[in-house]
């Protein structure tokens, strides 16, 4: 994959100086704090665990629909989420974004209160021991 981009890169005339090809990083949080729009386009999740991420940092998310997409994020409402496949939507939902800082603002606090009301690791951590305990109990 990485090659394929870099080929397309080359093959659009793209500068190269204006596009860096990341290894794997340990500190996300400090690369989606200096961005200003997250894209996902990954098609298979369990638990999309990066637009949560995002989100704390309230940056706006675009994502295709995937397993746990509409779990975290409301669509219009605290993100954007868009039929898989459907580049074309989710191009034109990512410009949307990039024009309308003030949208990005909103949807990246709105994102942010829900991700911390409702998927803090402490808070998912005493559900799931609340139902492993009653699990245990019967």
């Amino acid at each position: 994959m990485l090659t394929t981009c870099k080929t397309l890169v080359k093959d659009l005339n793209i500068d190269k100086e204006s596009i860096v090809f990341l290894n794997y990083q340990q500190h996300v949080p400090k690369f989606l704090s200096v961005s200003d729009v997250f894209m996902f386009t990954s098609l298979r999740e369990g638990l999309p665990r990066v637009i949560v991420e995002a989100s704390l940092v309230q940056l706006p998310v675009v994502t295709f629909l995937v397993e746990g997409a509409n779990e975290v994020l409301e669509h219009k409402k605290t993100g954007f989420i868009v039929e898989q496949g459907n580049v074309e939507t989710l191009v034109y939902y990512t410009e949307q974004l990039i024009l309308h800082p003030e949208l990005r603002e909103i949807f990246g606090k709105l994102a942010r209160k829900h991700v911390i009301e409702h998927w803090d690791m402490r808070l998912m951590t005493g559900r799931l021991r609340e139902i492993y305990n009653r699990n245990t109990k019967q």
